[in-house]
């Protein structure tokens, strides 16, 4: 199992978590994007995006907020070694009625 279809198995309980956007999504999801990976000393490390996607501003920022709660516990679980958050921000598109905030994340872990 690689990191994101892990990390896609625990934040479903925060809301549907994809590894892309569907194209007749509506309502609160996310999006889990892996960005890049490595190894070195049989330690795996990832830079992971979570999009999360809602019908406000308002939600999709509560929605982001609930994600970033959930993941500052992370490094609990047995398969990470280490979690911590690099960056969270706002995305707008105006063109498009949907809103979404993305966090992105540097992950230590063992999972093959």
């Amino acid at each position: 199992m690689t990191i994101d279809e892990y990390i896609i198995k625990k934040v479903e309980h925060i809301a549907p978590a994809y590894a892309e956007k569907p194209e007749d999504a509506e309502g609160e999801y996310l999006v889990v994007d892996l960005i890049s990976v490595s190894s070195q000393n049989y330690l795996q490390s990832a830079t992971v995006a979570i999009r999360s996607y809602a019908d406000s501003m308002a939600d999709a920022s509560d929605l982001n907020a609930e994600v970033m709660h959930y993941m500052d516990s992370f490094w609990t679980d047995p398969k990470i070694a280490r979690c911590k958050i690099d960056t969270s921000y706002q995305i707008n598109n105006p063109s498009v009625a949907q809103y979404k905030w993305q966090c992105i994340y540097n992950i230590t872990h063992y999972l093959d």
